[in-house]
């Protein structure tokens, strides 16, 4: 089962993160003269830092901090209007951010030259990721660009937070739980007693219309095998009948398998087609266009 009747449920990452500064009126008062980066910043030079930052500057830390990295474009998208004038607002907010060494920009862009600045790509630097890790206890690395396949694989695990948060400011759902990579993976006793770990590519918790909903996202990029999709599908299958997740939270998320496009969608069924039919319910497939529509279909009470 993946769906519950709930309560309103507010997340409490972003109050966290907005607790630790004073804040500005407006993306203009963001950040005061009295913010300075450094080479290397204490987690008490983090504290002092976060006092001047305002939460149009912790509203893009706490998205960094749960998706990690994310396109210029991705990040305009979640705290900017699409208007010429939000572009442009975006586009000094990020590199004033970048100067600070608040935001790190990767040495890979996206969408090549013609992409201008919404191609470039964005991670937390080390000063964002100590005033994160005043709350979250991570450990503060550099950041470094990974290679182009894992690079487009987490763009588009980006790319379905983003779609729901946009889905949530146009009252469509309320996002109250993603987590991205390691943080949603599990592990478990497997078959056998030994320790076994489910790897999703994020999980998610969604309510609408007084349903909480709970998914594990699998994002497919079109490129693995059959029998790769097959035997992932395995795994989520023994983890179910291991008992874990439902001993933990009631409930097992449904497995959404999140396609390019329609055809890949074609054969993601095919290939989910060859695990035992009683296992079936387990799992959900769509297409990035339809990937809200497909979160929301236990909304009216089905469940798996």
């Amino acid at each position: 089962m993946s769906a519950r009747f709930s309560d309103h449920v507010e997340s409490a990452a972003a109050q966290r993160l907005l607790s630790l500064g004073n804040g500005g009126d407006n993306a203009n008062d963001c950040l005061t003269r009295s913010v300075v980066a450094t080479a290397r910043v204490t987690a008490a030079g983090a504290r002092r830092i976060a006092q001047d930052l305002g939460p149009l500057d912790l509203a893009v830390l706490e998205s960094l901090s749960i998706i990690q990295i994310a396109t210029g474009h991705q990040l305009r998208r979640l705290h900017w209007p699409d208007t010429d004038t939000g572009k442009r607002l975006a586009r000094h907010h990020l590199a004033k951010l970048t100067k600070l060494r608040i935001l790190a920009r990767l040495e890979r862009r996206v969408g090549g030259v013609r992409a201008g600045s919404e191609g470039y790509v964005y991670a937390l630097d080390v000063v964002g990721q100590r005033v994160v890790a005043i709350q979250q206890q991570r450990r503060v690395r550099r950041p470094w660009t990974p290679g182009a396949s894992h690079l487009a694989h987490a763009l588009a695990v980006t790319d379905c937070y983003v779609t729901l948060k946009e889905a949530e400011a146009k009252q469509q759902l309320e996002l109250v739980t993603f987590d991205g990579e390691p943080q949603c993976w599990r592990r478990y006793p497997g078959p056998g007693g030994r320790p076994a770990d489910l790897k999703p590519d994020a999980f998610v918790i969604t309510t609408a219309h007084g349903w909480e909903l709970r998914h594990f996202i699998e994002v497919d990029r079109a490129t693995e095998h059959p029998a790769r999709i097959t035997a992932k599908a395995q795994r989520y299958i023994n983890y179910f009948r291991s008992g874990y997740e439902q001993h933990t939270s009631e409930v097992f998320p449904k497995v959404l398998w999140v396609a390019p496009d329609e055809r890949r969608t074609t054969g993601l069924v095919d290939a989910l087609a060859r695990i035992d039919a009683e296992s079936w319910a387990l799992f959900q497939v769509t297409d990035v266009g339809h990937f809200v529509t497909a979160v929301l279909a236990l909304s009216d009470g089905e469940s798996a």
